[in-house]
């Protein structure tokens, strides 16, 4: 009895070692397809990022694609502006044009006038040096002392400003009904020998009241 379930055992014994040869075998198998697997995923993980990063590009060649689309209708619109401000330039230099002749114009009569000007007021300062000359001349005619009926001239020179005059004084007592000679007329010039300067007047001499 013993003998056949030692025999029985035996067998199944030897059927096990079969089965753990062949689980063993499959458990190799096993582990060298997961090995793959995980190497496909890694590869599958690489080809998700690949693709991650051609979408970011393909997303940004799209955005370019779209304004590719617009140049046309930018580039008619900017050759609109061009031409349009190209027309106001054009307006703008003709009035620019305009205003800079009527510029050299005014500024042909402004030197014209500055040159008239500049010859008046020399003309001016000339006359004016000449006649504070021809004053001073004047004033220095001083006259000598006159009885009734005399007559008396002076003769006096004068210089301001590179300008030199002389004058010439001729006064006259009038004798007067009473003979006393109250009365003065006086006549004098003055000249620069460009301009003349005349005075004339009269004094009166007025008899002393008796108290």
């Amino acid at each position: 009895m013993n003998s056949a379930n030692i025999a029985v055992n035996s067998e199944n014994i030897a059927v096990n070692s079969s089965n753990i040869a062949l689980n063993s075998a499959n458990i190799r198998v096993n582990a060298s397809a997961i090995s793959t697997n995980a190497a496909n995923i890694s590869t599958n993980a690489q080809g998700i990022a690949a693709n991650s990063a051609n979408i970011v590009v393909n997303s940004e060649n799209i955005a370019v694609n779209y304004n590719l689309a617009n140049i046309p209708t930018n580039v008619s619109t900017n050759s609109a502006n061009i031409s349009a401000n190209i027309a106001v330039n054009s307006e703008n230099i003709a009035v620019n044009s305009t205003n800079l002749a009527t510029i050299s114009t005014n500024v042909s009569t402004n030197s014209a006038n500055i040159s008239v000007n500049k010859s008046a007021v020399e003309d001016l300062t000339k006359e004016s040096r000449g006649g504070i000359a021809s004053l001073a001349a004047l004033s220095g005619t001083t006259g000598p002392a006159l009885s009734p009926g005399e007559s008396g001239a002076g003769i006096g020179v004068g210089y301001f400003q590179g300008e030199s005059a002389v004058g010439f004084d001729y006064t006259k007592r009038l004798a007067g009904k009473d003979g006393e000679g109250r009365t003065y007329v006086q006549f004098g010039l003055g000249t620069n020998m460009d301009e003349v300067v005349y005075r004339a007047g009269v004094s009166w001499k007025f008899k002393k009241k008796s108290l």
